[in-house]
C-alpha cells in the first residue's frame, strides 16, 4: 500500500475547506474512498492493505481523541458512503497522536 503523508495541524474547523477539496480529488481519481482515524498510520495500513485498499493519505494530526473523532464524523455524516468499517477507534491510544486519513482504491481511468 501507497502511504502519503501531507499532514496538516491547526483548528480543525479552520481546515474542513481544505480537507473536503483534498476529498474531492481523491474521488474525481478513485472509484472507492473511505475516511479513518488512528494512532498509527502504518500500522493502520497493513489492516487496510489486506482489504485491498491501495492508497492512504494522512491529511491531519491532532493531540484531542475528540477532535479526530469530529473529523472524522463531519465527513460520515455529510457522505454516508465514505464510512470505514472500523469507524473512531482504530490503533488509537490515551494519549495521540491522532491521525485523520482517506483511502483509495480502484483508479479511475480518466480520458
Amino acid at each position: 500500500m501507497e502511504i502519503v503523508k501531507r499532514i496538516t495541524k491547526g483548528p480543525y474547523k479552520s481546515l474542513l475547506g481544505s480537507l473536503t477539496i483534498s476529498l474531492a480529488l481523491y474521488e474525481y481519481y478513485y472509484r472507492h474512498v473511505k475516511v479513518g482515524i488512528t494512532g498509527d498510520p502504518d500500522v493502520r495500513a497493513i489492516a487496510h492493505q489486506a482489504d485491498g485498499w491501495q492508497r492512504m493519505v494522512v491529511r491531519y494530526v491532532t493531540s484531542s481523541r475528540d477532535v479526530a473523532n469530529s473529523i472524522e464524523k463531519h465527513f460520515i455524516l455529510t457522505r454516508p458512503e465514505l464510512k470505514n468499517k472500523w469507524t473512531g477507534f482504530s490503533h488509537m491510544t490515551k494519549t495521540g497522536p491522532y491521525y485523520v486519513y482517506f483511502l483509495m482504491k480502484t483508479r479511475r481511468r480518466l480520458q
